[in-house]
């Protein structure tokens, strides 16, 4: 090994301690990482539920504009056939007035 090391030679042991503290140092910080990770997935999570509800909303609005311009049609034809009962029945009326 070079650097310090190779000037301050490791007791047999002290190199074994080193390396298993630096684990215990990493295993923490990547604890800690995880953490951080949970917390942003929780705040995502969040976020998805508001964006969902606000979709679901959305769904909701088309399903009413549907159910009226539905509605609407449905009026229409109903009123289109009325006044072509009406137009037949003063189809004979309307005949003459080309004439006249």
């Amino acid at each position: 090994s070079s650097g310090i090391n190779a000037e301050w030679p490791l007791r047999p042991g002290e190199e074994e301690k080193q390396s298993s503290a630096l684990v215990v140092q990493q295993n923490e910080q990547l604890g800690s990482e995880l953490l951080n990770i949970d917390m942003e997935r929780e705040k995502y999570q969040e976020d998805i539920k508001q964006v969902m509800a606000a979709l679901d909303q959305v769904a909701t609005n088309l399903d009413e504009k549907t159910e009226d311009v539905e509605n609407k049609i449905k009026e229409n034809a109903r009123l289109v056939a009325e006044l072509d009962k009406k137009e037949k029945s003063t189809d004979c009326d309307s005949a003459l007035i080309p004439l006249l």
